[in-house]
């Protein structure tokens, strides 16, 4: 893909809108006047403070702590939403179920909705141009990043991003251009960066879990993995000098040629290539000299190295 629209979506991220469907997202709807207390008991964001027409993006971890699925929720005037990973949707949902007792809740998955999302300082301006054609549109943050999410069937997500796209500074992204903005910002995908780890591991806490909000489903654990304990490994960004490609599952070892970890996701980035991969802690100070394949490299998003 030409560097020159991987800059278009570099530049939308931070100065418009970058608007994409993520098809690999199953919908979870939720119904009952406890449906907002009681899902805000089972994920790792704060929901108690949000009203419809604001999203949050959090997690949903089991009672050791570790992650079962990444979610996006949604609420809408009279319905939850819930986009989780689709090959994790039963074992969430009979999660749920599992803790859904005398609560005034129901929980159905519906097939027909889809998710869009449209990343940057001008995504707020778009929740209201999607209309009421869709199931629900609302704010929320990924991140450093404003976010516009859209739930709804085809054809009205069709709608939206046409509108969406008519905008000045709104532009589409490509699946290509969405995996260099996403490793760009460190954000870990589900299946590829993370799988069931704390969150810790995977650099989520700073993007998905709420450590002032009461107890949820697990908080215990990733409570005191963070305040009184260490992960011992963590998601970090490369930096790998180089127009040569760096393949996923590269290994990553520290200047001594000690194994430290692997590579889960790569994108050339003009003349260098950035990557992210999962490293033992002792590796995960930002600045950290490492090899990826044998190739000079340094951790360019990592943890302060005075927490080391």
């Amino acid at each position: 893909m030409p560097e020159e629209s991987f800059a278009a979506a570099l530049d939308a991220v931070t100065t418009g809108a970058l608007v994409r469907r993520d098809v690999a997202r199953a919908t979870l709807v939720v119904t009952g006047a406890d449906r907002q207390s009681w899902l805000n008991g089972l994920v790792t964001c704060d929901l108690k403070p949000l009203c419809a027409g604001q999203g949050a993006y959090g997690l949903s971890v089991g009672k050791t702590g570790r992650v079962q699925a990444d979610l996006w929720l949604a609420l809408g005037a009279e319905r939850l939403f819930v986009g989780l990973p689709r090959e994790r949707l039963e074992t969430v949902r009979a999660l749920f179920e599992h803790h859904l007792i005398m609560e005034d809740v129901e929980l159905a998955e519906d097939a027909a909705l889809g998710w869009l999302f449209a990343f940057g300082p001008a995504s707020e301006r778009l929740v209201a141009l999607a209309g009421s054609g869709v199931a629900a549109a609302v704010r929320a943050r990924y991140g450093d990043l404003g976010a516009c999410v859209c739930v709804g069937d085809g054809p009205a997500l069709d709608v939206f991003a046409a509108a969406a796209r008519a905008l000045p500074g709104v532009v589409e992204a490509s699946e290509a251009a969405w995996e260099r903005v996403r490793i760009e910002h460190l954000l870990p995908r589900w299946g590829v960066d993370f799988g069931e780890v704390y969150a810790q591991e995977a650099a989520l806490e700073r993007l998905a879990v709420s450590f002032q909000k009461g107890c949820y489903l697990g908080q215990e654990a990733v409570f005191m993995l963070e305040k009184r304990g260490q992960a011992s490994r963590r998601l970090v960004q490369l930096a790998i000098p180089g127009p040569e490609p760096v393949a996923v599952g590269a290994p990553i070892a520290a200047p001594d040629g000690d194994p430290v970890g692997t590579v889960s996701s790569a994108c050339a980035a003009g003349a260098r290539w950035l990557a992210l991969g999962t490293v033992k802690r002792r590796s995960a100070g930002a600045g950290s000299s490492v090899t990826v394949a044998g190739r000079a490299a340094e951790v360019s998003v990592g943890l302060d190295p005075s927490a080391l």
